[in-house]
């Protein structure tokens, strides 16, 4: 009896620990979600950019949907910061790769999270359900 005692503690503290990695997780899972909406806005509106006739007027957006009137210049160049506050010019077709490429690893980034998140979920599932068990053997 005791140990069965001992044990659903254990499991009890288990599913504690469990509860808030995933929490952790999701938390990360969120900040990776809202970096893959940034860069994709930012690479959208590269693209628009892209198609504007020199000198014409453009609404370009900073972020907290605020945006910046700009008059489009002849050449077209972007700056992309590439890390620890350094920053590049690059063309336009560069800045989308680079935005692509970034997407993607975001991509990858999030789908691990959510595969993480799932197996801690079952793990969480399983020890619920051994507890459950071993608080009704307990009880009976």
């Amino acid at each position: 009896m005791d140990d069965q005692r001992e044990e659903l503690e254990q499991i009890i503290e288990m599913i504690n620990q469990y509860r808030d990695q995933n929490n952790q997780l999701y938390a990360q899972l969120n900040l990776v979600s809202a970096s893959i909406n940034e860069h994709m806005i930012a690479r959208e509106t590269i693209k628009r950019y892209k198609d504007t006739e020199q000198g014409s007027e453009a609404l370009i957006p900073i972020g907290g949907n605020v945006y910046v009137k700009a008059s489009v210049s002849a050449d077209k160049k972007v700056i992309l910061g590439i890390g620890a506050s350094y920053m590049m010019e690059k063309s336009i077709d560069e800045c989308i790769d680079s935005l692509n490429s970034r997407i993607s690893a975001l991509e990858n980034g999030r789908d691990r999270l959510s595969e993480n998140i799932n197996v801690l979920e079952s793990r969480i599932k399983e020890l619920t359900d051994r507890g459950e068990n071993l608080a009704r053997s307990l009880e009976g």
